[in-house]
């Protein structure tokens, strides 16, 4: 039974299925007063501040939503729904709450039709050309899309960046190829510098990698793999996957499982024949991890995290920044995973802005 268990959460790891499913309940909306409200269960990720996206119906349904400082009823959040950029709001299961603040350009102010651009690999990204040679290029997490980083995308356009938010082979068409089985960054990495080859040809002199979640981890594998051009000057994580292993013990923790299970999914993806006999790519997981070695091109680095995180494992910082010299790290007490932006906004673009400006 372990086994089976160990084996069905390996494919959810490796498998990239269209559906994505929130963890709690739009338990009650109420229309009053002018304004629109949703109620929340009271947990961690419900115990925010800031604005942040509540998505349902894998993303069919988007509100932009912040917390209110009281609520009549009893064991429930209260948002005030600031805009709705989906379907209905209506109770539900499967709902989450996530950083994004839009899911397209025109979210914050760019034009769909004169921002994006094929890339040589046939996917679409996002891009914001100032015809600077100063570029930033964004990698999102899995299973988001280019729309995870456009939140910040005009702090770097006033610091005068040229921009591209990539999207991955495994995104939906038309941006992607949806491609379905993972091998968790240790060959996606190719589409970060696949990003670097193309935005050097359009004249980058200076290029910042920025990487989301397991973004994070593709930046990383891209250090470690590719012969990294000069042009590529420096990188900032928000959230970044480090080590799978630690983090799947996570995941075996907030699922109600023993931390072991966590050990044996990872094993599992290592080794099991069982996965490639499913057509899975077994992936090393050890060997993959920024955890055990120093990067083969160490640049200064700007690392957000927080030890609330709740989704992946970011105790590894400290040892991350021990194996590479050049990290600094900026904690956001409180935030959750790849919302820190939300939590704390002046904090995160003021270490971007003071990174930037000893670092470019």
């Amino acid at each position: 039974m372990k086994y089976l268990l160990a084996l069905v959460a390996a494919i959810k790891v490796l498998w990239l299925g269209k559906r994505i499913q929130g963890d709690f309940s739009i338990i009650k909306v109420e229309a009053t007063k002018g304004s629109t409200f949703v109620y929340l269960p009271v947990n961690e990720d419900t115990a925010c501040v800031g604005e942040f996206s509540l998505f349902w119906n894998s993303r069919k349904g988007h509100a932009v939503v912040r917390r209110t400082s009281t609520t009549e009823i009893p064991d429930l959040s209260r948002f005030e729904v600031l805009k709705n950029l989906g379907e209905p709001l209506r109770q539900t299961q499967g709902a989450w709450l996530s950083g994004w603040l839009g899911d397209k350009p025109e979210d914050f102010g760019f034009d769909s039709k004169q921002n994006f651009t094929k890339m040589p690999n046939g996917t679409k990204a996002f891009i914001s050309d100032r015809a600077s040679s100063n570029w930033v290029i964004h990698i999102h997490g899995r299973k988001a899309t280019y729309a995870e980083p456009l939140r910040n995308i005009k702090q770097f356009d006033e610091l005068g960046f040229s921009q591209l938010s990539i999207s991955h082979l495994s995104d939906i068409p038309p941006n992607g190829f949806g491609i379905r089985r993972s091998t968790l960054g240790a060959k996606e990495w190719t589409q970060v510098s696949e990003a670097v080859e193309f935005v050097k040809d359009k004249g980058a002199q200076r290029i910042i990698l920025f990487g989301w979640s397991l973004g994070g981890m593709m930046v990383n594998q891209y250090l470690s793999n590719a012969e990294v051009p000069n042009e590529v000057t420096a990188i900032i994580m928000d959230s970044p996957l480090l080590d799978y292993r630690s983090t799947l013990r996570v995941q075996a923790l907030r699922a109600g499982y023993p931390e072991a299970t966590g050990d044996q999914v990872a094993d599992l993806i290592t080794s099991s024949r069982v996965l490639r006999a499913l057509r899975f790519s077994n992936v090393a997981i050890d060997e993959i991890s920024a955890l055990n070695k120093s990067l083969l091109v160490q640049l200064p680095t700007l690392l957000f995290y927080s030890l609330n995180d709740g989704y992946i494992s970011m105790d590894g910082v400290f040892k991350y920044q021990e194996l590479n010299g050049k990290v600094k790290l900026i904690d956001v007490p409180g935030g959750r995973h790849c919302r820190l932006f939300n939590q704390d906004r002046e904090k995160y673009q003021d270490s971007i802005a003071a990174f930037v400006k000893e670092n470019l």
